[in-house]
């Protein structure tokens, strides 16, 4: 079954470990003195994956430091530390995810003692761009992939209809809202291109504009390891709402409510949203 983590506050930090399967921690965030002391000191045997951050640097109109993530990554040992990637742009990832890969993999290999492994993110404008990335991965040795959820393409796809319906009956029914068409496209985008991913080990569900989309990731890979993460259930509960009540994404990112008291009936909220989000079948 697909593992899953929500990104939580520093003040939920304590039920991390009864909420979410494994970690998935954001590199910006490390910048952060409580969130980087509670990441450092996770139990041996915790599932970690370490983000670039590409998707809140492109929010922010920020750079990333390359030898800054590597002391990063030498530091925490994640399972699994994305490559540098672009959004929708996969020239520019597929350049500069090798250009690190191929410097940087040997050195981080010896510091981990072989612990972390190289994933790489598939970027770009068309199904066809991020299956492209998926081949020239492989010629890397990299097999493990991360599948981005803010490409632009995806709510161009024509989706199958028994997706159209679960997503709107988990809604209440109505029309799609635009979150909505994302994820569907996503859905879509992997199950017709499902063969591509065969050679990779473990792939990842980078996000999410509307969490109902995990309900289908283990009927399209049946025989991989699956791990997602999202804010959505966090962030729908901040703005007031419960799980499948709204169709809409609120635009704020982890770093707006990261250190903020969190109000007992909004944790509770919080902690609903996210037990119904990993039940979801």
């Amino acid at each position: 079954m697909i593992k899953t983590n929500c990104e939580l506050p520093v003040g939920l930090f304590d039920k991390n470990i009864e909420l979410n399967d494994f970690d998935f921690i954001l590199y910006h965030l490390l910048s952060n003195k409580k969130y980087k002391e509670y990441y450092s000191n996770l139990p041996e045997d915790r599932m970690t994956i370490l983000d670039t951050s590409a998707y809140e640097f492109y929010i922010k109109k920020k750079k990333f430091n390359a030898e800054d993530y590597i002391q990063a990554i030498k530091t925490l040992k994640p399972n699994f530390f994305l490559l540098p990637d672009t959004l929708m742009r996969m020239e520019k990832t597929i350049e500069d995810s090798v250009d690190f890969h191929r410097r940087y993999s040997p050195e981080i290999y010896t510091s981990t003692g072989g612990k972390s492994l190289p994933m790489g993110v598939l970027q770009g404008n068309s199904p066809e761009e991020l299956i492209k990335c998926i081949k020239l991965y492989r010629m890397q040795c990299v097999y493990d992939v991360a599948v981005p959820f803010h490409n632009s393409f995806y709510k161009e796809i024509k989706v199958d209809k028994d997706i159209r319906e679960k997503f709107l009956k988990f809604h209440g029914g109505g029309p799609a809202s635009e979150d909505m068409k994302y994820a569907m496209g996503r859905v879509q985008f992997l199950r017709q291109n499902a063969e591509s991913f065969k050679y990779a080990n473990h792939i990842h569900i980078l996000g999410s504009h509307d969490p109902y989309e995990k309900v289908f990731y283990d009927k399209i890979f049946p025989d991989k390891e699956l791990t997602m993460d999202t804010g959505y259930p966090v962030k729908i509960a901040i703005a007031g709402w419960e799980l499948g009540k709204t169709k809409n994404k609120p635009d704020i990112i982890l770093d707006e409510f990261l250190e903020e008291p969190i109000d007992p009936t909004v944790e509770e909220l919080i902690l609903n949203n996210i037990r119904l989000f990993k039940s979801l079948k």
